[in-house]
């Protein structure tokens, strides 16, 4: 032996575009039993290619989609991300609830949020 290290990875299915983006740049080999491909021959590597470059294609639309409607959103207006579900009215009674001695988990339930909201936007030190 030439002391040379191998890797073989051997899967039943290729299981979307790309694989698992396992690379054999290394020496290495890749199988895929059900299909017959393997990195080993030169259109199991052709179709890995391919496999690779739909995904990367598939990758940047989504970036560009994502960046077109990151735009339209500033354009009408609106903040990108989600909207807050603690707005300053709930926080206020939240607040004044607390404030009277009501439980965190029955504040939580009476104003719609979770406990680890109602404390990430009113931590212990605050009340």
């Amino acid at each position: 032996m030439s002391g040379r290290r191998w890797l073989i990875v051997v899967s039943w299915r290729v299981s979307g575009p790309g694989g698992s983006g396992f690379c054999c740049d290394s020496g290495g080999a890749v199988v895929v039993v059900a299909e017959g491909l393997g990195h080993t021959t030169p259109a199991g590597r052709f179709f890995f290619h391919v496999m690779a470059s739909l995904a990367q294609i598939e990758r940047e639309l989504t970036i560009e989609r994502t960046r077109a409607g990151l735009e339209a959103a500033r354009k009408n207006g609106r903040p990108p991300g989600r909207k807050r579900i603690m707005t300053d009215r709930k926080i206020a009674a939240a607040r004044q609830l607390l404030a009277q001695g009501t439980s965190a988990t029955d504040v939580a339930h009476n104003i719609g949020v979770s406990i680890p909201t109602l404390y990430r936007w009113i931590p212990a030190t605050d009340r």
